[in-house]
């Protein structure tokens, strides 16, 4: 006996309105998949969890932010100390990969390509012989944590944006002579134009 997948069967003045069969659901889920990833990569991120659809999303298109980044040890460390709370890789995986990062032989703000970066350290791992390097879960572990790390990397950066926004402010940004006055000259042509 051959079972056969069994279809909904919709009446055909509803059949415009109401997509119940598989392929036409999945094309709608599809869709609104796009819309959403779409939506997410013109407005940024506002949770945790769409920060992971957004960095993916950027790297998947090509961005040139998602797939070069600066190397920066401190970073790396941070992004595998967060991801390792949630993805839990082998016991020694994390102290053995913070050392790895840091005989990488690259200096503090070197611009490489991320998945440059991923394999030169599963490269390291496995000239090391450290017991993970082929492991699938800790692959994997490998990937996250770099993501983790510049998906830090942005939020300290774009914290950082928003703590000058602020304290300009409140009026603790000091200027120098000639930013002074192209302030002041702003500040007048603002008033003049707003008097009008």
């Amino acid at each position: 006996m051959v079972l056969q997948p069994q279809l909904r069967v919709v009446s055909t003045s509803t059949a415009a309105h109401n997509c119940t069969t598989t392929p036409c659901h999945a094309a709608q889920i599809n869709h609104r998949i796009l819309n959403q990833v779409k939506y997410l990569l013109f407005n940024g991120p506002t949770s945790h969890t769409e920060a992971w659809i957004y960095e993916y999303a950027k790297y998947l298109r090509g961005d040139w932010d998602a797939r070069y980044v600066k190397f920066q040890v401190s970073i790396l460390q941070k992004g595998f100390e967060a991801s390792s709370l949630v993805f839990p890789p082998a016991p020694g995986f994390l102290r053995d990969v913070c050392q790895l990062i840091t005989m990488l032989p690259m200096k503090a703000g070197t611009v490489i390509e991320r998945k440059l970066l991923m394999e030169l350290l599963l490269e390291a791992a496995r000239e090391c012989n450290m017991a993970w390097w082929n492991s699938t879960r800790e692959l994997a572990a490998v990937m996250y944590g770099v993501m983790h790390a510049y998906m830090i990397y942005r939020h300290l950066q774009a914290k950082k944006q928003e703590d000058a926004m602020m304290s300009m402010k409140r009026g603790k940004v000091v200027l120098e002579n000639d930013q002074f006055e192209a302030v002041m000259q702003l500040a007048e042509t603002l008033e003049g134009g707003l008097k009008l």
